[in-house]
């Protein structure tokens, strides 16, 4: 497993445990706001930015969701920085939680007869282990600590939704 005395900040767990792709025009800080952005539109967090950020609020990705898969398949509970981090009885059963998750929400169509005629939106049953769900808490620790902007904290259901999101 990795260690982290190399790495600076949880920022930087973010982007190179992700394995975010660089881009040259944003330093990794704004990156990651943009990536967390995107999580957070993806969930329905509405927030304003300061006018001097630009932060991207574009649907989540196909890359972005694979980002937010490696984030949740990293062993975190293993290092002693997290240690205390994860409540997670050892004597739980091993599936933990069942959490339903929703599509994000789409504009609303412009006239009420289309609004009418969508189809409606499939919820999925996601099975989150005890593993799993002490990762989860690690990765909510971490991305929290990296929100630069709004005034909201990602749940644990948060998290899920984006970690096995469904995007086209």
């Amino acid at each position: 497993p990795s260690t982290y005395t190399d790495v600076e900040s949880f920022d930087d767990l973010v982007y190179n445990v992700g394995g975010l792709q660089p881009d040259p025009t944003r330093s990794v800080i704004l990156h990651i706001n943009d990536f967390l952005s995107r999580a957070a539109t993806h969930v329905g967090y509405a927030y304003e930015v300061m006018p001097t950020t630009t932060l991207d609020q574009s649907p989540l990705t196909e890359d972005d969701v694979a980002c937010w898969q490696r984030l949740l398949a990293h062993p975190w509970e293993v290092d002693h920085e997290f240690d205390g981090c994860t409540n997670v009885d050892a004597d739980t059963a091993e599936v933990l939680m069942d959490f339903a998750v929703v599509p994000p929400a789409l504009p609303p169509p412009k006239s009420l007869w289309k609004r009418w005629l969508a189809p409606p939106k499939s919820t999925r049953l996601v099975h989150v282990t005890k593993t799993q769900m002490a990762r989860l808490q690690c990765l909510q620790y971490i991305v929290n600590s990296c929100l630069t902007f709004g005034d909201f904290q990602f749940t644990i259901h948060d998290l899920v939704r984006v970690c096995f999101a469904d995007v086209c």
